[in-house]
């Protein structure tokens, strides 16, 4: 018999962190929070650094990946301004809303 749902035992769903992404977009837009950027688009993947609010965003591609704020469930991968740090970035905290170009 399963285990009722929010037992201990029941299975946890793990998030794919590993979603391919390209250069495919040239928007820029900035972050309007303190924002973690991750391995992948879910608040479960591994935080890869934290940009300030306000930092400046170049967007390559978007993708689906976790709702964090009612609505949106779409977020950007991404170069830091004047770096080489990559990730994904939720759409929901980007200025502009994110990239145009799917990945």
């Amino acid at each position: 018999m399963a285990a009722p749902a929010g037992t201990p035992n029941e299975p946890v769903r793990v998030m794919d962190c590993s979603h391919p992404h390209s250069n495919k977009d040239s928007g820029e837009g900035r972050t309007t929070v303190d924002l973690r950027y991750r391995t992948g688009p879910h608040t479960s993947c591994t935080a890869l650094g934290l940009a300030v609010k306000g930092t400046l965003i170049y967007y390559h591609c978007w993708t689906f990946g976790t709702e964090v704020k009612p609505g949106t469930s779409t977020w950007t991968w991404g170069r830091v301004a004047g770096t080489q740090k990559q990730g994904w970035f939720y759409d929901g905290y980007l200025s502009d809303g994110g990239a145009t170009k799917r990945c």
